[in-house]
This record gives structure tokens, sequence and C-alpha cells, in this order.
């Protein structure tokens, strides 16, 4: 299976740009488990949406926020991918 998606913000720069339009591939996890830093395409689950979001947190970790940088298992995450850090003001929109 494979879904078309348009980016249609900055939230995903410097990997995709705005107005991009991407693919996925549903059938390479056929084959193998997806893991972190893959992106991904999927159905909102509210809204009559597609979202493209990067993994981060993997089965059985524990992803928490502390002073604009995520954890995981306690372990700074390093995110090069990441324009710029992130505020609390942030997180509250999640």
């Amino acid at each position: 299976m494979c879904m078309i998606a348009y980016i249609p913000s900055e939230s995903m720069e410097a990997t995709l740009q705005v107005n991009n339009l991407v693919v996925s591939n549903h059938l390479a996890y056929q084959f193998s488990d997806s893991k972190r830093g893959d992106i991904i395409i999927f159905p909102a689950p509210f809204e009559d949406d597609t979202y493209i979001k990067r993994i981060i947190g993997l089965s059985d970790e524990t992803v928490s926020f502390k002073d604009g940088y995520v954890y995981i298992d306690e372990t700074r995450l390093e995110e090069d991918y990441v324009k710029e850090k992130w505020s609390t003001k942030d997180v509250e929109n999640i």
C-alpha cells in the first residue's frame, strides 16, 4: 500500500520542504520493523487528514521532554534533523 501526502507546513524542515509531495512505501514494513528516525505517513486519527511524522520512540521506551530536549529512557536524543530547540510552549500544544 502507498500513500501520497503534501507537506503543508515547516514542521519537518530541513528534511521535507513546504509544498513537497511524498509517497510512502508501506510494503517495506512487511519485511522489517520500523526504527527510530523513519518518517511515516498515516491517516490522522480524529480528522480527515494525513500526518507525516518521524518515529522517535519505540515499544517499551519512555519518551520525555526536559529543558527543550527529547529524552528516551533518560538519555537525550540527538536530533540533528531538528531546525531549532523546542520550548515548553510547543509541547503544551501536542
